[in-house]
């Protein structure tokens, strides 16, 4: 459940550079950079974590949007 958070982090620092440079940008780069650390704590080394964070990011972040989606529907 933690995946939403952190998608909404990496849009709300990128929508808040324009206005506050250095907090959005800090904002944005916290859950790359902490998956990034998380990963190659696991994987034992960046060369298998920097693949595995780049397929998250790219092809299972955005799925979040589902799964928000599904948690704000009404049950009928």
């Amino acid at each position: 459940m933690l995946i939403p958070v952190l998608a909404l982090m990496l849009l709300v620092g990128l929508i808040a550079i324009p206005f506050a440079p250095t907090l959005g940008a800090v904002v944005a780069a916290a859950p790359l950079a902490a998956t990034l650390l998380y990963l190659t704590h696991t994987f034992g080394g960046i060369g298998k974590a920097l693949p595995r964070w780049a397929a998250r990011w790219i092809l299972i972040w955005p799925y979040s949007v589902g799964i928000v989606k599904g948690l704000l529907q009404r049950i009928t």
